[in-house]
């Protein structure tokens, strides 16, 4: 116990790792002072025993697990000097550590669900200090939380590297990882037809499908993203992409239809042109249509699309929507007497004619072209007039006096491209009528 008299007692001495060899420099300290000593045989010694001279069998002494740090000893000691007799011995108990002695703590670290991993998965460091950890996602995840039971854990910055905070006492950590999500857009530029959805979320990895529509008469240009590829699926508008691994801004465009019109002359005896032509969707076209002399047109067709005259040898179609294939067709025409000429008697008048421009299918021809009428006489050609058709009709009343008596007359007409002659007629006797002169040969 140190003092007069000196008693067994209970003390501690000891070394740190970096102290010199061979020494206890970490001062010796006291537990507990002894206040007697065994000097006489315990209650089963014979009478002849001596006194016990053995001393500390019961004694122990473990490290704290909870730090790696504090001592716990037990040793033998009488704590009054009445206890010697009869080796009434007392036991004590007690902790100590040296100064600078913190201990060690454990850290282990695991994933919950996959995913990822992190390192390493066990480490021992001292009490106090803080632990660092390397959190690695999976490929298209991302770390979705680092926890600890008895401590903290941040990462640093946008690194991989995870720390704890001070680590007083065991913890253990658990790492999960989450799939990453990405935010796929759609839009349309120029107008024109639309796209849906305009936004979407997609799981790493995953594909995104949107629709591209163009409005009537517009056709899809180009659909593009700026991260990601994108693929029509089929003839149909859904439009799908590739393995989405980041945003992706998807931009569509379209472009007006171009259709082929076409044209072309049914048989012969005239032409149209141009003979082929690309209209946009909503336009119309224009052909040329001229008829070989003595030919009119019949008719302007198309297979999907109707065209009329509008101007002269203009002929223009309806806004086009589809392809189309233009026919013209030709057919003669004549000037046909629809009001034949009657027999005149000498020394009157020709009666009232009509003529009619018709095709070779007796259609009315709506041309207001002017006819000269004439007709071969004793004398030579007589011009007996010129009147304007109307819509293809004509009519004259000619002024002519005819006095030569003759059979078989004909009257000829002509536009000047289309002709025709009538029935003929004659010019008959009048028995009121007579030259004065007695001359009856050819007079006009």
């Amino acid at each position: 116990n140190g003092t007069s008299p000196n008693f067994p007692s209970i003390a501690y001495a000891g070394r740190l790792v970096s102290d010199t060899l061979g020494q206890l420099p970490q001062t010796e300290v006291q537990l507990a002072a002894g206040k007697a000593s065994e000097n006489t045989c315990n209650p089963f010694c014979s009478s002849t025993s001596t006194p016990i001279s053995r001393w500390g069998d019961y004694s122990a002494m473990v490290i704290d697990p909870s730090d790696d740090c504090t001592f716990w000893y037990t040793n033998m000691y009488f704590s009054d000097a009445s206890h010697a007799t009869g080796s009434q011995w007392d036991s004590f108990i007690g902790s100590f550590k040296f100064p600078g002695c913190t201990g060690t703590r454990s850290v282990t670290a695991a994933v919950s669900g996959g995913n990822g991993s992190v390192s390493p998965a066990l480490q021992t460091i001292e009490a106090g200090s803080t632990a660092s950890l390397t959190i690695t996602p999976n490929a298209l995840y991302h770390v979705a939380s680092v926890t600890g039971d008895t401590c903290t854990v941040a990462q640093q910055g946008s690194t991989t590297t995870w720390k704890t905070g001070s680590v007083s006492s065991a913890c253990a950590i658990t790492v999960t990882f989450a799939i990453d999500t990405f935010t796929v857009t759609a839009a349309v530029s120029g107008g024109n037809g639309n796209v849906s959805p305009a936004t979407q979320k997609v799981s790493g990895g995953n594909t995104a499908s949107i629709t591209v529509t163009p409005a009537a008469g517009y056709h899809v240009d180009t659909v593009n993203g700026d991260s990601c590829s994108l693929t029509q699926q089929g003839s149909s508008t859904t439009w799908t992409t590739g393995s989405i691994t980041a945003n992706c801004a998807i931009t569509a465009t379209f472009a007006i239809n171009t259709y082929n019109v076409t044209a072309s002359v049914n048989g012969s005896n005239g032409t149209i042109t141009p003979p082929t032509q690309p209209v946009n969707f909503g336009d119309t076209a224009s052909f040329t249509v001229t008829p070989g002399t003595g030919f009119v047109v019949v008719s302007v067709k198309g297979d999907t699309c109707v065209v009329s005259n509008t101007s002269g040898t203009t002929w223009t179609s309806t806004p086009i929507s589809a392809d189309c294939a233009v026919s013209a067709t030709f057919a003669a025409t004549s000037l046909v007497f629809t009001v034949q000429p009657t027999d005149v008697l000498r020394g009157t008048a020709l009666g009232m004619v009509e003529v009619t421009e018709e095709d070779s299918s007796n259609n009315v021809i709506d041309d207001n072209s002017t006819v000269d009428f004439t007709i071969a006489a004793c004398g030579g050609t007589i011009d007996l007039g010129s009147v304007p058709l109307v819509h293809g009709i004509g009519e004259l009343t000619s002024a002519q006096l005819f006095y030569t008596l003759s059979s078989g007359l004909q009257i000829d007409a002509s536009t000047g491209t289309v002709n025709g002659s009538s029935q003929s007629f004659a010019v008959t006797a009048n028995s009121d009528f007579k030259f004065a002169d007695g001359f009856d040969g050819c007079r006009l």
